[in-house]
This record gives structure tokens, sequence and C-alpha cells, in this order.
């Protein structure tokens, strides 16, 4: 994939940073500009209006997430070591753009109708994922009989509200959260 040029990158970092500070309503392209370092012009260049902007934040981040599913998620490994390694890679996200993911879930519903049924259907694809790695997990007798669906859901859970609590340079790192919510989370659900 072609990396981003640095006007779109600075422009999606702004966007996160304001629209987690002040809330989606009051931040104006203007705002954005100035936070980049651009003109408006630059901006507009780029997007037409600022939920253009909240979108791609989200795709930026969702795109990294469907990668390491990719990567993660695969017939040949352990149920178990996956399950790990999705909270891994969930909360690896939240580390690297705390700003984007908080943006993005406090104001999924500031997107017009369309661009909401394109970021679902992103994120769809990675809960189809994990549910199809919980599915295989019930069926090779590794996890205990129950929904698949319910089952994700939980860890989703888990992992998704972390974005409302979780600040890099706490008193446990990222990886230690995650190693520790996932082993509760298999604690909750293994055979």
């Amino acid at each position: 994939m072609p990396e981003d040029p640095p006007d779109r990158q600075a422009i999606l970092a702004a966007g996160a940073e304001l629209f987690d500070e002040v809330g989606f309503h009051n931040v104006t392209m203007g705002s954005i500009a100035e936070r980049a370092g651009l003109g408006k012009t630059d901006v507009y260049a780029m997007f037409r209006a600022k939920h253009d902007i909240l979108y791609a934040i989200h795709d930026e981040w969702i795109d990294e997430l469907l990668a390491a599913g990719r990567a993660t998620i695969r017939p040949d490994c352990s149920v178990r070591d996956t399950i790990r390694q999705c909270f891994h890679d969930i909360f690896a996200v939240i580390h690297a753009m705390p700003s984007g993911v908080r943006a993005y879930f406090e104001n999924f519903r500031d997107l017009p109708p369309d661009l909401q049924r394109l970021a679902k259907a992103k994120r769809d694809i990675y809960e189809a994922q994990v549910e199809g790695l919980l599915r295989r997990g019930i069926d090779e007798g590794v996890l205990r009989p129950q929904n698949a669906r319910v089952a994700a859901l939980g860890l989703f859970g888990m992992c998704n509200w972390a974005y409302r609590w979780y600040r890099p340079g706490g008193a446990m790192s990222h990886q230690q959260i995650a190693t520790q919510l996932g082993e509760i989370y298999l604690a909750g659900i293994t055979a």
C-alpha cells in the first residue's frame, strides 16, 4: 500500500486530535488546517468535508487491524494463542492511534449514512474473522460450547472500551493490559 502524502497525514493527525479534544461539532476545516500547519485550500484539496476526514481516520486504524487479523487469524495457529494475539492487535491499534480511535468511536454517528455503512462493512470483516476463530475453537473443543457471536462481542467489549480509559505511559503498558485481559477472557471461555 503506498504511503500517504505528508500533508494528508498531517490533516488526519490534526483532525483526530481536534475531534478528540473538542468534539466533532466544534471543529472546522479551518481549525484542522491551522493545527496541521496548512492552508484551508490544502485541506479542501484532499477532503471535501470534515466527515471525510473522520472516515479517513477510521479507515487508517481499521486497515491496520484488518492487516493484523489476516496475519494472526489463520487455520494453522493455536486458537488460544490467536485469541491472545487478537487482544494484542487491538490494543496495539489503540496505543498507536489513541486520538483517532477515540475520535471515531465518539463521533461515528456524525458520519453520513453512506460512510457509516462503509465503516461498518470493514468492522464487520474483522468481527467475522474473530467470530470464525471462536467458532473453530468451539468446534475443536478448545473452547466451551457457547454462542460464538456473543463470545466475540464479549472480546470486543473488553478491548474496544479501552479507548476511553487507556493512556500511553500509564502504570501498565498496552502489552501488559492486553495480556491480562486476554487471560481473563480465556479463563472464562476455555473448555
